[in-house]
């Protein structure tokens, strides 16, 4: 078993498997994200549990999560400056192309503190993966969607699914980073969200010029869907995650 040698660089080359290898990542990923990080946190972890889910400590639940969310975002952002472009191809005037944009908000900015309390008391994961499911099933509703009104009820229904993806996240974020490195932990899982939403708008209107509108919209729920399993297979449960912190 590894000591607090794991920190030496020298001992890489010594690892017998490849469980030792990632528990040689996993500390040196801690030194960066956690200078008060104890390396027999990893040690007295690393054994037990799934093979997706043996190494818990607070930095691989950031990069897991920030990956998952930033690629979420890329979906999001591929139809964003193609939803106008679609409600006009529906039919929609200029009143109502403004009321299918506010209704996304709209539905997050009511059912952001409910998604929030919830998420407190019947943990986080579920709710993210939950979230991320959904995304998927709305991408097949704006393939679907026929008339202008229905396009709405569409975009009401994604904007409730998101409160349950990016808010909850920060607030998984929150929870799991140390004292000391709050400003860092938030800003790492903001940067995936940005990055995610200013890479999107520009893939989603290449899609559309060489594929068609609907090609954008099963994109976004392709990768909604690749981040649901993501989620499911590699981020730590709430329980699991609360024991190994303590």
């Amino acid at each position: 078993m590894l000591t607090y040698s794991v920190y030496d660089r020298s001992i890489t080359s010594s690892a017998r498997n490849w469980g030792e290898k990632n528990l040689i990542l996993t500390a040196r990923l801690n030194r960066w994200f956690n200078k008060n990080y104890i390396p027999e946190f990893d040690i007295r972890h690393s054994q037990g549990g799934s093979i997706f889910q043996r190494f818990l400590p607070p930095s691989w639940t950031l990069l897991l999560l920030s990956v998952s969310v930033g690629v979420a975002m890329i979906g999001l952002g591929i139809i964003w400056p193609l939803v106008p472009v679609y409600a006009v191809e529906l039919g929609a005037g200029g009143f109502q192309i403004g009321l299918i944009i506010a209704s996304f908000n709209l539905a997050r900015t009511f059912f952001n503190p409910l998604a929030g309390r919830l998420s407190d008391r019947w943990g986080r994961k579920s709710f993210i993966a939950m979230g991320m499911l959904l995304y998927a099933v709305v991408s097949v509703f704006y393939v679907l969607a026929a008339r202008v009104e229905t396009l709405i009820l569409v975009r009401l229904l994604h904007g409730l699914t998101s409160v349950l993806v990016a808010p909850i996240a920060m607030a998984l974020v929150a929870d799991i980073a140390p004292k000391n490195r709050m400003g860092l932990y938030l800003g790492t899982q903001n940067m995936a969200v940005m990055l995610g939403l200013g890479v999107g708008p520009v893939a989603g209107g290449v899609i559309r010029d060489y594929f068609g509108m609907h090609a954008a919209f099963y994109a976004m729920g392709g990768l909604a869907l690749l981040t649901f399993v993501g989620v499911a297979l590699f981020l730590p449960g709430d329980q699991e995650r609360e024991r190994h912190q303590k």
